[in-house]
């Protein structure tokens, strides 16, 4: 037995799926004030995928058949038919839909009206990722090609076998984990770049095998890294932070020249988030809870040093959620 898969919903609450062939533990329940409940599981109890539906409530796929919907700690609804056999992938589209990708029976997606539907036309019928992207497009990664789906049918194949772990960056461009072909990534235009040990990864053995226990990928928006777990350790992908969505926002003084000013200004209405970057994309610092119209910065970093010379990116983020990114220069 052992711990497979960890969700965590709006509340905090941590739930994790347990890979337990002795059928005596199934999932776990771990609450943010630290208390560690089961959950029982009345068949079986080797999970395999789980999901949130957009209603909160928690889907656990398990290898022998059962898919369980659970609502409030407690199933209310089973299902035992021909897509829910090993049940490794689940997913929530945006519309609702939930998808499960099984490593035996392929890919179907269960209705918002109650319909169970199949996916037909893929090369294999082991699915070994699942993704959606930014447009509700479905991403599914197989033991043999690689497909996105619009609209649950098929519309675009792409020649990356072994894809075991899919994510979209902020750009929305979609990366893919290989079993051994490092990693891909597909652009807005469509066009595939590789990125292999030549281009800096630590390994090209980049996602794990299908019983292993290591999730590939795992994203920072406020950074914009993209983190990516190899066989021989850790690699890191700057992707970029969050595009300008903001009308006007004035810096100043810029260049700041830390003799002459002790502080440097940020106007822009609503202002909820100040984070300030290395041009590498290290943070800084971040201003938070910000309630003053002109909030300003002394220009030390989280541990009270004075930082150094040179360019550093701004991105503000409004009480609405838009966001700006942008540029000043310091000279010491």
């Amino acid at each position: 037995a052992g711990s497979r898969l960890v969700v965590i919903d709006e509340k905090g609450n941590k739930y994790f799926g347990q890979w337990d062939w002795t059928g005596k533990i199934g999932l776990l329940k771990l609450s943010p004030d630290g208390v560690l409940d089961t959950i029982d599981l009345p068949e079986s109890k080797v999970v395999c995928g789980m999901c949130f539906d957009k209603e909160g409530n928690l889907w656990v796929g398990t290898w022998e058949q059962p898919l369980y919907k659970l609502s409030v700690d407690s199933i209310i609804e089973q299902f035992n038919n021909q897509y829910t056999f090993k049940a490794w992938e689940l997913m929530c589209d945006l519309e609702g839909n939930i998808w499960v990708g099984s490593s035996w029976v392929g890919l179907s997606y269960f209705t918002k009206d109650g319909n169970w539907q199949h996916i037909e036309g893929l090369s294999s019928s082991e699915i070994l990722a699942l993704s959606v992207d930014k447009k509700n497009r479905v991403w599914v990664g197989t033991s043999g090609e690689t497909y996105c789906l619009g609209n649950q049918v098929v519309t675009g194949k792409y020649s990356i076998n072994g894809t075991m772990d899919i994510i979209e960056d902020i750009r929305g461009r979609i990366f893919f984990a290989t079993l051994s072909d490092g990693i891909k990534m597909i652009d807005k235009n469509g066009q595939i770049t590789t990125y292999t040990s030549k281009d800096g990864l630590v390994s090209n053995r980049i996602a794990v095998a299908i019983n292993d226990n290591v999730q590939s990928f795992a994203f920072d928006r406020e950074r914009g890294y993209l983190w990516i777990s190899t066989r021989e350790g850790l690699s890191r992908f700057y992707t970029g932070v969050v595009p300008d969505t903001l009308p006007f926002i004035k810096v100043y003084p810029n260049p700041w020249v830390l003799k002459e000013s002790e502080e440097i200004t940020f106007k822009c209405k609503n202002l909820k988030t100040i984070y300030i970057y290395t041009l590498s994309g290290r943070l800084v610092y971040k201003i938070e809870d910000i309630e003053d119209s002109y909030p300003v910065w002394n220009g030390r970093n989280e541990k009270g040093d004075l930082i150094g010379s040179g360019i550093y990116i701004f991105r503000v983020v409004t009480e609405e959620g838009k966001s700006k990114i942008g540029k000043f220069a310091v000279i010491r």
